[in-house]
């Protein structure tokens, strides 16, 4: 499965501005050619649902394997690619049906605009060091495997000479957001994580805190503690994190479609425009985007939705260049902010 990789998003130095992470293959899943062509689809398919939804092991859930009838009636194409034992089944889905499943199912999805977070991890034991994405230490290849099956845009410092100069184990350990959100801002990250890892024994402790901006302030957004092994406490981790992306800017796609306007001011060109409009396709409830006016620096957008406008809203509040303006009930009024 293709994802947004950690070392990807780590290669790049130069500063970039928070934006939501664009994946690209929510709809695909491989599995390998050892079976029937029906089980390897219903595989890839467990693969997809666990992508939009944050949870594991959906397929194993009875009432997921009851709403799903026949699998063959949700792929758009499928190859196998590969030979021998390395051979697998490439499927992609289509994304209308599987989003219906979702429904009768009553599931919230996340769709393919999502946020970055950076994560900053203290090893706090005699000699307290970070954890960086090339450490050798385990945690960040534990990570990179438990994020990938949940789409779960997760990015590591790679702690060079800027990124030690800019976050002390102190500012971790401490919670001192300030300067570790500026840090962050090199990795494109709109959410910082902050972790304390002790050990006793085989046994691994996270003590963990969540942020990310609100009204212009980092602010926690949630928490948590988790025990056991490496693999265990990063499966912990990564899966609380869906799980709650999914809580807060996930949308059940089912109920009548509706239509809004939504005008962005400061939009200074076609490029921040793109980028708007890319928000808005990657929300799991938005079924289209149309371009109704632009005058000046100022764009109508028409919107086509499932849900609530407060659900649209939420997902908005991904591009932190957005500031919303007094919005009215029969449209939406945002300013586009570069950095």
């Amino acid at each position: 499965m293709r994802h947004i990789p950690l070392a990807a998003l780590l290669l790049s130095v130069l500063s970039t501005a928070a934006s939501a992470v664009q994946i690209a293959d929510l709809y695909q899943g491989r599995a390998p050619a050892t079976g029937a062509p029906e089980a390897l689809q219903t595989q890839a398919l467990g693969q997809v649902l666990t992508k939009l939804t944050g949870q594991r092991e959906l397929l194993a859930k009875p009432e997921i394997q009851g709403a799903i009838g026949k699998v063959s009636d949700y792929v758009r194409r499928y190859e196998y690619q590969g030979e021998g034992a390395e051979k697998q089944m490439w499927v992609e889905f289509d994304p209308s049906r599987v989003n219906q499943l979702a429904t009768r199912s009553q599931l919230a999805i996340l769709g393919s605009s999502r946020p970055q977070i950076a994560v900053w991890l203290v090893i706090d034991d005699s000699q307290r060091r970070m954890v960086g994405d090339q450490s050798q230490d385990g945690w960040a290849q534990e990570l990179k495997e438990s994020s990938g099956p949940l789409a779960l845009p997760l990015v590591l410092p790679i702690m060079d000479l800027d990124d030690n100069s800019a976050v002390s184990v102190t500012d971790v350990l401490g919670r001192f957001i300030e300067p570790v959100a500026r840090a962050s801002a090199r990795y494109g990250a709109e959410m910082v994580l902050l972790g304390r890892l002790t050990a006793q024994d085989e046994t691994w402790t996270l003590e963990w805190n969540l942020y990310g901006s609100r009204d212009g302030q980092q602010s926690e957004l949630s928490k948590g503690t988790f025990s056991g092994g490496q693999a265990e406490v990063s499966e912990q981790l990564t899966g609380e994190l869906a799980r709650w992306l999914v809580a807060h800017y996930g949308a059940k796609v089912g109920g009548e479609r509706q239509s809004i306007p939504l005008q962005v001011d400061g939009l200074g060109d076609l490029g921040d425009m793109a980028k708007v409009q890319s928000l808005l396709r990657g929300m799991a409830n938005v079924a289209a985007v149309e371009v109704a006016s632009i005058e000046g620096e100022s764009v109508v957008l028409r919107v086509d939705f499932f849900g609530s406008a407060e659900q649209l809203g939420k997902g908005l509040s991904l591009e932190s260049r957005l500031s919303e303006l007094e919005s009215k009930p029969e449209g939406l009024h945002y300013r586009w902010q570069p950095n």
